[in-house]
């Protein structure tokens, strides 16, 4: 499992969201990728990339996994 916390990023480039797919596909099919707490523009960025479909977003690590919408 790998948890990334984005709570207090403010700018997520495309590139930076292609590495993450890249690594989201290097993990074992069971491997599950959360992102925490991403809002604003790295959100939106992880939308327009269709990432959002491949993790499991979280709004704080205490709470469940959010839907995207």
């Amino acid at each position: 499992r790998v948890v990334l916390v984005m709570d207090e990023l403010t700018y997520l480039c495309p590139e930076g969201a292609r590495a993450m797919v890249f690594a989201k596909q290097k993990m074992d099919l069971d491997e599950e990728m959360v992102v925490v707490g991403a809002k604003g523009q790295p959100k939106e960025t992880l939308e327009k990339e269709e990432f959002a479909e491949e993790v499991t977003l979280q709004a704080s690590l205490e709470t469940e996994p959010a839907s995207v919408s």
